[in-house]
């Protein structure tokens, strides 16, 4: 048992010290993890504009098209919240208002298209009709 109480302040101070490193390490790695999920986020969204690069014959420029339109929508949109509510510009919704607004632009822009099916799908509503 401690009785000098300055050796017992130093140990609960030296405690304190280290629980508020692992709560900062702690909150560093989900932040971290934050910003890596929304990133993946942003990056599974140009799947279905890859496909409709590839039937427009744009090519990956059309897919990197939307995804760098989204983003540059997305910096604008968390510059004014930034401005406004005085929080630091980085965050990781940054990247997922850039994959909502990348989705909507390719839904904007499929709109009045023709459902993608797969190639053997109509030989079997047509066997079926027989």
């Amino acid at each position: 048992m401690i009785d000098d109480p300055a050796q017992r302040l130093t140990s609960v101070d030296s405690e304190g010290r280290m629980h508020e490193n692992d709560r900062t390490n702690r909150l560093h790695r989900r932040r971290i993890v934050g910003y890596a999920l929304c990133f993946a986020l942003w990056l599974v969204s140009a799947i279905p504009l890859a496909g409709l690069s590839s039937d427009d014959g744009g090519g990956a420029g059309v897919a990197a098209a939307y995804l760098a339109g989204g983003l540059a929508v997305a910096l604008v949109i968390r510059g004014v919240y930034t401005v406004t509510t005085r929080r630091p510009f980085w965050s990781p919704w940054l990247f997922v208002i850039a994959a909502i607004l990348a989705i909507a632009g390719y839904v904007t822009q499929s709109a009045g298209d023709e459902p993608f099916r797969p190639e053997g799908a109509n030989r079997g509503a047509e066997s079926q009709q027989a």
